[in-house]
């Protein structure tokens, strides 16, 4: 049985230091360029598809942010649209990774992503 992959549909800049450690995984279902780095989300553990080379070189020359893809396996068929639809079914199917990772705060404006506070936040913000 071939495993599905989803691909995040923006490309990413990431700390490179949030990468370096991830261990190296090799796929042949998973469609990347040579030239890319590929971060595979998985609920275990996170790994470089891709590009550990340019993860390594771009900490040498100290770079801030690399451009990276993600992609995650897929839970359910691409087919079945209505349970992307359907909101209660689709968090059924939420990826999630244990790991944390740092984006540019320009990319992160550039591609309109709302940040999450904790409550505590919200208090202060309040007062």
């Amino acid at each position: 049985m071939i495993n599905k992959f989803g691909y995040a549909s923006e490309i990413y800049e990431i700390d490179p230091q949030d990468l370096v450690n991830l261990k190296s995984k090799k796929s042949e279902h998973i469609k990347y360029n040579s030239d890319e780095i590929v971060l595979l989300i998985n609920e275990e553990d996170d790994y470089i598809i891709n590009g550990q080379d340019f993860i390594k070189k771009a900490i040498e020359e100290k770079t801030d942010y690399i451009k990276v893809k993600i992609v995650f396996k897929m839970a359910y068929s691409k087919i079945n649209i209505f349970k992307t639809l359907i909101k209660r079914i689709r968090s059924k199917y939420v990826k999630t990774s244990k790991n944390t990772y740092h984006m540019s705060p320009k990319r992160i404006r550039e591609l309109n992503i709302c940040l999450l506070y904790t409550s505590d936040a919200a208090d202060e913000e309040d007062s």
